[in-house]
């Protein structure tokens, strides 16, 4: 911790405490931006990304403009940056080597509404922040770094200047407040942080290092060169920090098992083994069963339900198992989902019985809330 004292008050980290005030601080912690060294990736690596906008490593998006970027990616957990557990690694693995005019690859983060409010934006006061990040390229040219506040409709661009040549490069930007912003306290998205990969010429040319009425010309405003001209080109991203105040101070980093929680606000997945408790049921007719299951954590909005791997699972039920591959899960309340279990027939209405791993052992339940 770096601490100077002068005629004003105290500086620590580069945070100015004048007379004894305390500075207003996030209460979600320092750092806006969840899985910042991308620690946590709950869906593993990630193929085929192109026209269609997905996620990858967690609270980290793919988004591109459909049909017109033709290029593909793949999002994975890079190792190459040190001091990070983790990287958000992005390779190209079919070329774009033209981009059509409406082109448009990014990644994104997307920011909840009510966890900005604290930003005063559409104040006088509304706070500066700084945007801090540690990459390595092989690609030569300039990506944008683009903010969306789309309560207000307001964005900001500015330029990210790339050498080329592999090593790790710490980059920090000022981002003023916005006195014409806005953040609804709510549960939407109230900013969009997206590194713009590459940009046709109707994202081009937009305003850049201040805040405007958003535009498409600003998703690409500083872009130049084009990272999917060859499928060599990789870029890694780690220790992203979006902060109050003008100077980047050192990445807060944070145990797994605190970055996992945040992320499952938005999506989590559980896989379960042979014979593995899932939830208890209620038989309620010779082929149904259901039963309830308490998510890990409170999610940001009822959640889109789901079963993935080789979706076997099996019913324990007086002294019986009996294997289905007809389950369905869904939402009920942001924190709770309900589980339905069919089979062709021997089951006993009325009486109880336990949800469980199937025998091919990768059987799982998914649920989505993401912005």
């Amino acid at each position: 911790i770096a601490e100077t004292t002068g005629a004003s008050g105290v500086t620590i980290d580069g945070l100015l405490i004048k007379d004894g005030a305390i500075p207003s601080i996030s209460v979600i912690g320092k750092n806006l931006i969840q899985n910042g060294e991308v620690a946590v990736s709950q869906r593993g690596t990630v193929t085929g990304f192109g026209a269609n906008n997905a996620y990858g490593p967690d609270r980290w998006k793919y988004e591109s403009n459909g049909a017109p970027s033709s290029g593909r990616l793949s999002l994975s957990q890079g190792t190459g940056i040190l001091g990070a557990a983790s990287s958000l690694r992005v390779d190209v693995t079919t070329a774009d080597s033209s981009l059509a005019s409406n082109a448009l690859y990014q990644i994104t983060q997307k920011i909840e509404a009510q966890d900005l409010h604290f930003l005063e934006y559409g104040a006088a006061t509304a706070k500066t922040m700084t945007y801090s990040f540690t990459a390595k390229t092989n690609f030569t040219g300039s990506m944008t770094l683009y903010l969306i506040a789309a309560d207000g409709s307001r964005s900001y661009a500015t330029e990210i200047d790339f050498t080329g040549d592999s090593s790790q490069e710490t980059f920090a930007f000022v981002i003023p407040g916005d006195a014409s912003g806005a953040f609804n306290f709510d549960t939407g998205t109230g900013l969009d942080v997206m590194f713009t990969l590459a940009a046709g010429s109707v994202f081009a040319g937009g305003t850049e290092d201040a805040w405007a009425a958003s535009n498409n010309n600003m998703y690409g405003a500083s872009n130049s060169g084009n990272f999917f001209a060859s499928t060599s080109n990789f870029i890694e991203f780690s220790l992203m920090q979006l902060e109050v105040g003008s100077v980047a101070t050192s990445y807060a980093h944070e145990s797994y098992g605190t970055t996992l929680a945040k992320c499952q606000r938005y999506f989590w997945q559980q896989a379960f083994a042979n014979d593995k408790y899932i939830a208890t049921a209620y038989i309620a007719s010779t082929t149904v069963a259901t039963g309830p299951y308490a998510f890990p954590v409170t999610m940001r909005a009822v959640p889109t339900g789901g079963v993935f791997g080789t979706t076997l699972f099996e019913l324990d039920h007086a002294g019986t198992e009996t294997q289905s591959s007809n389950m369905t899960f869904a939402g009920n309340t942001e924190s709770t989902g309900a589980l339905v279990m069919t089979v062709s027939s021997g089951l006993t209405a009325g009486q109880a019985g336990v949800i469980q791993g199937g025998t091919a052992g990768n059987a799982g339940l998914t649920a989505s809330a993401e912005l």
